[in-house]
C-alpha cells in the first residue's frame, strides 16, 4: 500500500484541479459496464452566470463560480458586504482581499490564501488555493449576483449502526480532531516531535484494524482492466473547489483487496473494509493518517 500513497497524496493536493508535473498513471481508462449505483448525482449549481471580469476589491454582493476539473464539479460562492461568504453546499466563513489574493477564513478559523493572476478576475483564470507545498488549483467558471435567500439546508443522513457486519463510521468522527503534519521528514527531530505530539482520540484509535463502513466520495487513482483498484475516499468533494485544502484526516487511502470496483463519480457511497489508524510514512514523510484495505463499495441506503 505504501508504494501508492505518495501518488495518492500527490493527486489530492495537486490534482484537485489542474496540476503540474507527471500525473499518476492508469493502466487502462475506466469503462464500467455494470448498472449505475442507486442515488442522485450532485445537481448542477444554480444561479445566472456571466463572463464579465470582476475586480476582487468589488467582490461584495457578487457570486463567483469555481470549477474543479478533477471532479468535474462547479461550486458557486456568494460574497457579502459584511465580509462573509457562503457556498452553495452550506459552508460559510469570512474573507479579506489583499491585492490579487483572497484570504478565506472558514468556520473553524483556518485562513487559506486563494491567489489570482491579478486583482481583476476573468473567466478561465486559474486560482491557486493553499500555501507552498500544499496547494490545489481551480478555474473561474463565471460570475453572478450573490444569493439573497435563506442558506441551503445541510444534508443529513440517518445512518444505521452497522451494515452487513461492518460498523458504520462517519467522517465527522474521523475528522473531528486536529492533526499536525510536518513539512520535513520525521528523521528530523523537529518533525518527529510534531508527529509524536499528535493525539488521536481513543474512540478513533479503537477503530484500528476494525471492519468499518464509511460514507464519502471516490477519487480514483489507479485502474486495472477498467476497474478501480486504488482510490481516495473523500469526506466532501467540494472542499477542493473553495476554502482550505482538505486536512489529512478528511480522506482515506484505499486499496481494494482482490479485484477492483467500478468508478463512481459525484455520488456519496459507502466504502467497506478494514481501517488502519495512525501515521503512514513514505520516504520518511507523513502522507496519511487513515488507510483501508477495501472489501467492497455500496450505494446510498
Amino acid at each position: 500500500m505504501k508504494t501508492a500513497l505518495a501518488g495518492l497524496v500527490f493527486v489530492l493536493f495537486l490534482g484537485c484541479g489542474r496540476q503540474s508535473g507527471k500525473p499518476v498513471a492508469q493502466d487502462q481508462p475506466s469503462t464500467p459496464s455494470a448498472p449505475p449505483v442507486a442515488g442522485s448525482p450532485i445537481p448542477e449549481q444554480g444561479g445566472a452566470q456571466d463572463a464579465a471580469p470582476l475586480k476582487l476589491a468589488g467582490l461584495a454582493g457578487r457570486k463567483v463560480f469555481f470549477h474543479n476539473p478533477q471532479f468535474e464539479v462547479t461550486l458557486g460562492v456568494s460574497f457579502y458586504e459584511d465580509g462573509t461568504w457562503r457556498g452553495e453546499k452550506g459552508r460559510t466563513g469570512r474573507y479579506q482581499v489583499d491585492g490579487a489574493t483572497l484570504l478565506v477564513i472558514d468556520d473553524a478559523g483556518e485562513v487559506t490564501p486563494h491567489k489570482f493572476p491579478s486583482a481583476e478576475v476573468k473567466l478561465d483564470d486559474e486560482v491557486i488555493i493553499g500555501r507552498e507545498g500544499k496547494t490545489s488549483a481551480v478555474v473561474i467558471a463565471g460570475f453572478g449576483e450573490a444569493d439573497t435567500g435563506p442558506p441551503p439546508k445541510v444534508e443529513t443522513v440517518d445512518e444505521p449502526d452497522e451494515i452487513d457486519g461492518y460498523k458504520v463510521v462517519g467522517f465527522d468522527a474521523l475528522a473531528g480532531f486536529k492533526y499536525r503534519v510536518p513539512d520535513d521528514p520525521v528523521t528530523k527531530p523537529e518533525a518527529k516531535a510534531i508527529v509524536d505530539g499528535n493525539k488521536i482520540p481513543e474512540p478513533v484509535m479503537k477503530l484500528n484494524r476494525q471492519k468499518v463502513a464509511i460514507r464519502g466520495y471516490m477519487l480514483s487513482v489507479r485502474t486495472e482492466e477498467g476497474m478501480v483498484t486504488e482510490f481516495l475516499a473523500l469526506r466532501d468533494q467540494t472542499a477542493c473547489c473553495f476554502g482550505a485544502v482538505p486536512r489529512i484526516n478528511e480522506w482515506i487511502s484505499v486499496r481494494m483487496v482482490g479485484k477492483g470496483v467500478r468508478d463512481i463519480k459525484d455520488i456519496p457511497i459507502y466504502f467497506f473494509g478494514t481501517l488502519k489508524v495512525g501515521p503512514v510514512l513514505e520516504n520518511d514523510y507523513v502522507v496519511a493518517v487513515f488507510e483501508m484495505d477495501g472489501h467492497k463499495i455500496g450505494g446510498p441506503l
